[in-house]
């Protein structure tokens, strides 16, 4: 989760890393997020994350406050 405003503006943003560390804590140590920027809004994003032997898939990652 992230701060944001009563508008919905977010302070900060949700980097590939951040959602790295939180697949590996659900035990995707392998996975490697691709972002073309960082997430800076609430709401749904869709994002490519690729596990071992180039698996990759499409996601939704969900930033909420």
């Amino acid at each position: 989760m992230i701060k944001s405003d009563a508008k919905g503006s977010v302070f900060g943003s949700v980097t590939a890393a951040d959602i790295e560390k939180r697949l590996l804590v659900l035990n995707y140590a392998e996975a490697k997020v691709i972002l073309e920027k960082p997430l800076r809004a609430l709401g749904d994003h869709q994002v490519e994350v690729v596990f071992d032997h180039g698996v990759r898939v499409k996601t939704t990652v969900r930033v909420r406050s």
